[in-house]
């Protein structure tokens, strides 16, 4: 990890923070972007759910199951592909321009502050986003190599060996064995996630995420020409 990349990564987490696209709409938005259809998925979505879960647990009619199920299945597929065009247009229209203006200025922090750094082009840019990706790869690609192998070993084989053993019809005490092998695996593998976890963070991968991020959204809206000429002029 070169000195720059760690200049350039602390400064990106400090002062680009994209919190303005993430924020959630209060009350008050709600009550004027929402129509009928979002008021019907609000409350039938919730109640469908809960309907399933009763039906699941007290019902021996397990067919019954299929009316909420199929209230669940329409619900999803309307919010997937009405949702947005469903909204009242010009508070839409509104939060959208709203949007729009803090994406924008999003976009103009982040190249201030790579320019501040002399990362100025695409070469550069470049190069800062693979020294990224390949610190991010090396973390996940230890952790990734350790769980296959306890999955291979502590799950995998002794999988094989109980169905073996289901068939062959073996000793109880075989198989209740077979099945403590198991769960110790899964056990370190939950183990091993949550060290992951805890790492992302104390080691500071998630601002490495940010930057890779960052970099990857600026693509999008940079103009490598208009840049060129302005250092030309």
């Amino acid at each position: 990890m070169t000195y720059k990349y760690i200049r350039v990564r602390n400064d990106v987490y400090d002062k680009c923070s994209d919190k303005e696209m993430k924020k959630i709409r209060n009350g008050k938005e709600i009550k004027q972007l929402f129509r009928p259809l979002h008021w019907y998925l609000l409350l039938s979505t919730p109640l469908a759910i809960i309907m399933l879960g009763v039906i699941f647990f007290t019902s021996k009619k397990l067919l019954l199951e299929l009316i909420p199920s199929l209230i669940i299945f329409v619900n999803s597929v309307l919010a997937e592909y009405r949702f947005d065009r469903a909204l009242d247009k010009n508070a839409r229209e509104k939060e959208l321009k709203l949007l729009n203006e803090n994406y924008d200025n999003y976009i103009r922090r982040i190249n201030e502050v790579l320019k501040s750094h002399g990362i100025n082009d695409k070469d550069k840019r470049s190069l800062l986003r693979n020294e990224c990706v390949e610190y991010l790869d090396n973390h996940n690609k230890g952790f990734k190599s350790f769980s296959n192998g306890v999955f291979a070993q502590l799950i995998g084989v002794p999988i094989g060996a109980l169905i073996s053993a289901l068939i062959y019809k073996n000793d109880n005490a075989i198989v209740s064995q077979i099945i403590g092998i198991v769960i110790i695996g899964l056990g370190v593998i939950a183990i091993v996630k949550f060290i992951k976890w805890i790492t992302y963070y104390t080691e500071g991968y998630l601002k490495d995420e940010r930057l890779l991020d960052v970099l990857d959204e600026l693509e999008y809206s940079i103009n490598d020409n208009e840049l060129a000429e302005k250092v030309v002029l």
